[in-house]
């Protein structure tokens, strides 16, 4: 079985692996005090496996180094902002007048649109409203229907009146 090189074992002087893998990230980062970084090179001078996880670290922190550098965007040339606005001072003014006639057409239509909505809206909120008059009438209907079916329900059913249920007169 192989055993996992990132994993200190722990220790028999009571440090944990945890906190020494720390203080070696803090000590790489250079984020120890002085006093804790002459504690932590004195045990690193003791413990060789220690040593060699810092010396993995190390290695690690190189990579990421190197390849931050790859990735890394050229410096800009000093003269860099100077020559961009030259180039757009360069820039011929008819260029900029290609783009007046589509903002025209663009104005057009949505004049074209403003004055469409206003002519198919109503004129007034008078016209949105319902008549008064045919509210009425309506009411009146619904009034009816409904003293209709309390009639309706109110009287008796010839069939009832007479003890014979519904469709057994046919038997």
């Amino acid at each position: 079985m192989t055993r996992d090189t990132h994993t200190p074992e722990p220790r028999d002087d009571g440090a944990s692996p945890r906190r020494d893998e720390l203080l070696l990230q803090r000590l790489l980062d250079g984020e120890l005090r002085a006093t804790e970084a002459v504690e932590l090179e004195r045990r690193l001078a003791a413990d060789p496996a220690l040593a060699a996880r810092r010396h993995e670290l190390e290695g690690c922190r190189a990579l990421f180094a190197a390849d931050a550098e790859a990735d890394a965007a050229p410096p800009l040339a000093l003269d860099f902002a100077d020559r961009v606005l030259a180039a757009t001072r360069a820039v011929p003014e008819a260029a900029g007048r290609s783009l007046r006639p589509w903002l025209l057409v663009a104005a057009a239509l949505l004049l074209a649109l403003l004055v469409g909505h206003l002519l198919t809206r109503p004129s007034s909120n008078e016209e949105m409203q319902a008549d008064p008059r045919e509210g009425a009438r309506i009411l009146e209907e619904l009034d009816r229907r409904v003293e209709a079916r309390r009639a309706s329900v109110a009287e008796p059913r010839p069939d009832a009146a007479r003890g014979a249920e519904p469709g057994a007169q046919g038997r």
